[in-house]
């Protein structure tokens, strides 16, 4: 036998025992794991030192997932942690960023990132030769909880239930039957936009709408009210976050963009918005015309009331500035002060 073939034996010997150990190391429970099922908090993570600091874990750090989302819901509640306008997302602090991982997230990711920190304090038998069962199911449920989003429209102004559904986070809303699979996020954070709206008709292309004046100038749209379908209203919009993304984007969580400190925020009225989310609120900002050949561009702003009173207060302070320089002197046509003082 050959040096190479022992080389190669040693080194297939040891990747099959790494392998082998790999896959004996305890697993994180499955997304769909009852709320009474005993499960073992990791050691060295910060949901076991919040818990423990509340001494609500037993011996050997055993507690079981519904105890975990009482305590994560009873923080977000009295921190408020979630964005009123939009309180199906969850906005971390400090602390709760340490537990989950990121640092704002959508209700249905809440179960999946806790239990990222913890393990079955009973583990099912494991064949080393195949892939677990319990892996499989994990797998399973993970891309089935991926596709499950709650409709804003059913949230707004109702925070408590926001709270409510950190705890039944895996439970799918009605209206995510319709919702598209975005398992690409990561890979392109700028398509965002365009994949939002995932229930509206599927004619959507052939309608038109208004858009509302802030948008307009945000995404530097014609600034008269031009008739235009779905698709070109989110293709700006798309390039306008893809140039954003390091910015509005938590490079561990890119399926909430996070909004806060930034004009499209502002525009749309929330902190942060998952990608399932963003075309509901982009539908705020448009107005549908009903008939195209009776379109009228002097009244097409009307819907936006505000906004037509922000923007007519910034022209006028703008305005007002202008001629507020204009009666001054200008500084650069004055004499030094000695010269002036000598001429007079």
């Amino acid at each position: 036998m050959t040096e190479d073939n022992v080389v190669s034996n040693e080194e297939h010997s040891n990747s099959t025992s790494s392998n082998v150990s790999a896959q004996n190391q305890p697993l994180p429970p499955p997304i769909n794991v009852p709320l009474n099922e005993p499960l073992r908090v990791r050691v060295n993570t910060a949901l076991y030192d919040y818990l423990n600091a509340r001494s609500m874990l037993m011996i050997g750090g055993i507690t079981c997932l519904g105890q975990i989302l009482t305590a994560i819901k009873e923080k977000i509640s009295r921190s408020r942690l979630f964005d009123e306008k939009n309180p199906v997302i969850v906005m971390c602090d400090q602390e709760l960023e340490n537990i989950v991982g990121m640092k704002a997230l959508h209700v249905n990711q809440m179960r999946e990132a806790l239990l990222k920190s913890t393990v079955l304090a009973i583990q099912p038998p494991m064949n080393p030769l195949h892939p677990s069962q319990h892996q499989q199911e994990a797998e399973q449920a993970s891309s089935t909880d991926e596709n499950s989003r709650d409709n804003p429209a059913n949230a707004e102004d109702n925070s408590d239930d926001s709270v409510d559904s950190v705890q039944d986070a895996d439970v799918a809303d009605n209206h995510a039957e319709n919702a598209q699979n975005a398992d690409n996020i990561a890979e392109n954070a700028g398509n965002i936009a365009p994949n939002a709206d995932n229930n509206t008709e599927n004619n959507q292309e052939t309608k038109y709408y208004v858009v509302s004046p802030l948008l307009r100038i945000l995404l530097k749209l014609p600034m008269d009210p031009t008739p235009m379908t779905f698709q070109g209203v989110t293709s700006p919009l798309s390039k306008y976050i893809l140039a954003r993304q390091d910015r509005l984007f938590d490079k561990r969580n890119h399926m909430v963009a996070i909004l806060k400190d930034d004009p499209l925020g502002k525009i749309l009225g929330v902190k942060a918005v998952h990608r399932d989310q963003l075309g509901y609120f982009v539908k705020k900002q448009l107005t549908a015309i009903d008939n195209l050949a009776q379109f009228d561009a002097r009244t097409a702003d009307q819907a936006f009331p505000a906004q037509n009173q922000l923007i007519r207060d910034a022209v006028f302070r703008r305005n007002g500035e202008c001629r507020l320089r204009q009666r001054l002197p200008s500084r650069g046509h004055e004499l030094p002060f000695k010269k002036r003082c000598i001429a007079s």
